[in-house]
């Protein structure tokens, strides 16, 4: 059975102003895996959990641990981390109502 997987990658160039976490990122894999084959990203309501799912993927591939989080700077870099990993992941996936749904959040 074809079980749809897509993979929330993280660009480590978006956070080459910080040398530890792109090192960081790298060495914990920042790759996360968001099953969705119970999902139909034509549906509103399926295509909604998916969009949360990919949220919560681009949130643990991109946050650095505790200890790197109190510096203002890298928190905006990890924001435009997650900004990118969630642009990318749903061009990606090219589902019409995902991207809708994306795009209106956006606003």
């Amino acid at each position: 059975m074809n079980k749809p997987l897509v993979f929330v990658l993280v660009s480590v160039v978006s956070l080459g102003a910080f040398p530890a976490l792109a090192d960081e990122r790298a060495a914990g894999g920042n790759m996360v895996s968001v099953r969705y084959a119970d999902l139909d990203p034509s549906q509103t309501e399926d295509a909604s959990t998916l969009l949360a799912r990919l949220r919560r993927a681009a949130d643990a591939a991109c946050t650095p641990s505790e200890a790197a989080s109190s510096n203002a700077r890298l928190n905006h870099s990890v924001e435009a981390c997650k900004a990118d990993a969630l642009d990318r992941v749903v061009a990606a996936l090219d589902r019409r109502e995902l991207s809708r749904l994306y795009a209106a959040d956006r606003r």
